[in-house]
């Protein structure tokens, strides 16, 4: 759950934020981590920070997606880090609060809390409490219901003893700490002492949640202010404006029990909620609490609404990030990811970066429609089709996918008019060789190369390094010294691409394992896969067999997410590609673009 701080540092460092709608939402990257992202994202200048109930704190660059960093703490971490001078603070559940340095990830200081208070039922306990920080104080709640003021180097000011587990972040207003608690509870506490100063009880103080047979107590929605109203959220089915110099309650608004989860987002005239079973996000006039607009979901909407510009935007169970009107609820633009998203997105202005229950972290932009295609000549002779069609399902496949199919004319002109237009786009090969006409006699300068220099893609599923077999003008072989041995070419692919090939091939199938940047672009944690023919110079390595070598790499050419040359050959030598081989080259291919 997001908290006041967060937003007034993001603000700091982006001061001259404007927000533009995203008419063609596409992930120019994704990082893949270990465990759910449940926790909101926190971004800087250069890096976005986020935990995972992998258990891990990571910092990754904003650019890219490419880990900087991660901190492994002995628990699982379900809350959004905080960043606080040239630390990052996160809490994990292994009963610490860590602070690692910023920079380089190493641990400066961490506390130690209480054990948690035992749960005797199930209270679908998602999320923990975030930091935030405020006058020189780093505020946590625990699960063993206190709520910790630490000093910026880690050391104990004060702690303040609730009556249930804190799972979502208090918020200071006006040197006044409001922190609710999973008893129902909201505690009203002064800032500079600890000590109590009021406390608001929710309907949910009261229910018998057992009974019930699900959770109506608990809080996981933090504090937001308007004037002098407080408004929060509960799983006692109401949301709640409290008067702050009064205590008491201006209004209530539910859905006949369904949860409200999130913490609100406060307009200028209304509030917005998010809730569980009825599966909406809700806009609520500030001074009444009456209903002005829903916006139905195909799922619960546990990730927290933030404000962007004219427009709201969040994420819920069916997989989506949503963007709606802040006036009038409609739809704006939405995009789907491989899993539930309960994690609260964070949106920059032209970027919005929000993780999923699969693990794995969104960098969601404008784009322009990729020119996707699959290449595939007619060849001239038996022997060309046979060995050069590296499997003849590919073209099928892809253009079901919508990949234009291009023969070496087409091919030609698809590569100039990107070299021009620079468009995202990708080249599938479903045909081991390259036209010498777009190599060119200087491979470093042919309009392949410039291709990829403009950010183009290609995958490249052959395997071998390209053009190393040698074929005259009608695509039969050299034959070398009358043996029956194809004659090679071991420069032509090593000056396309600027890299040192070890062998041009190396025909077996090895266990391979996955690199981070490989799980980033998709690739399955292990595998197996053929062709390891490289050195490390110049690629980035997707997948390492059991012998050091990488077996599917990228070598880049341009700063732009999921562009460069892509080998991956997933099924081995003389195997038939399954759907799943097909699968995962699509996955490749539209990696950076979708």
């Amino acid at each position: 759950m997001k908290q006041l701080f967060k937003s007034a540092f993001i603000l700091f460092v982006f001061p001259l934020l404007s927000f533009a709608t995203i008419f063609n939402p596409a992930a120019k990257w994704k990082f893949q981590a270990d465990g759910p992202i449940r926790g909101g994202v926190v971004v800087d200048e250069n890096a976005v920070y986020f935990n995972s109930e992998d258990g891990n704190l990571y910092a990754v660059k904003r650019k890219s997606g490419e880990l900087i960093w991660k901190f492994q703490t002995k628990g699982s971490i379900s809350s959004s880090p905080l960043i606080y001078e040239n630390l990052v603070i996160c809490q994990s559940r292994d009963n610490f609060i860590y602070a690692v340095n910023r920079s380089n990830g190493s641990l400066v200081w961490k506390f130690q809390m209480k054990p948690d208070m035992p749960l005797n039922w199930s209270q679908w306990e998602y999320f923990q409490s975030d930091p935030i920080a405020s006058s020189n104080t780093i505020l946590v709640g625990s699960g063993d219901s206190y709520l910790y003021a630490l000093s910026p180097q880690g050391k104990l000011k004060w702690e303040f003893k609730t009556g249930g587990r804190i799972r979502t972040a208090p918020s200071v207003n006006s040197n006044i700490v409001y922190q609710p608690s999973n008893n129902g509870v909201v505690y009203v506490i002064d800032f500079t002492s600890g000590k109590l100063l009021w406390k608001y009880e929710t309907e949910g103080t009261h229910y018998d949640s057992p009974s019930s047979g699900w959770d109506r107590n608990s809080i996981y929605s933090s504090p937001r202010f308007a004037d002098s109203l407080l408004f929060i959220g509960s799983r006692d089915g109401f949301t709640y404006a409290v008067n702050i110099n009064t205590h008491k309650l201006k209004w209530k608004f539910g859905y006949g029990g369904s949860w409200a989860m999130t913490t609100p987002a406060v307009g200028k005239d209304l509030v917005y909620f998010g809730w569980s079973d009825v599966l909406v996000l809700s806009a609520n006039d500030l001074m009444t609490g009456k209903e002005k607009w829903r916006f139905k979901s195909g799922g619960t909407i546990f990730s927290d609404p933030v404000i962007a510009g004219d427009e709201i935007v969040f994420g819920s169970g069916d997989h989506k990030l949503y963007s709606v009107d802040r006036s009038t609820g409609k739809l704006k633009w939405q995009y789907t990811t491989s899993g539930r998203i309960n994690s609260a997105p964070f949106y920059d202005g032209t970027t919005a970066y929000v993780g999923n229950d699969e693990g794995q972290l969104y960098a969601i932009s404008e784009s322009p429609k990729p020119n996707l295609a699959v290449f595939c000549p007619i060849p001239k002779s038996q022997y060309a089709n046979e060995y050069l069609i590296i499997d003849p399902k590919i073209v099928p496949y892809f253009k079901e996918k919508g990949f234009e199919h291009l023969d070496s004319i087409r091919l030609q002109q698809f590569m100039e008019a990107r070299i021009v237009d620079k468009n995202p786009s990708v080249i599938v090969f479903a045909f081991d060789r390259i036209p010498v006409s777009l190599i060119g006699r200087d491979p470093s300068q042919g309009a392949v190369r410039k291709y990829l220099q403009s950010g183009g893609k290609i995958i490249w599923p052959g395997g071998d390094a390209p053009n190393y077999f040698r074929f005259n003008k009608d695509e039969e072989p050299i034959v070398k010294d009358n043996e029956q041995m194809i004659a090679s070419d071991e420069k032509t692919g090593a000056a396309l691409l600027d890299v040192d090939f070890v062998h041009y091939e190396e025909g077996g199938t090895y266990y391979s394992k996955a690199t981070q940047e490989g799980r980033n672009w998709g690739l399955p944690a292990s595998s197996s896969y053929t062709y390891a023919q490289i050195g490390n110079r110049g690629i980035i390595p997707l997948s390492m067999d059991g012998l050091g070598r990488a077996n599917a790499w990228v070598r880049k050419f341009s700063d732009k997410p999921g562009s460069g040359f892509v080998s991956c050959r997933p099924s081995s030598y003389s195997e038939p590609m399954q759907q799943s081989h097909l699968e995962l080259l699509y996955t490749l291919a539209m990696y950076g673009l979708n």
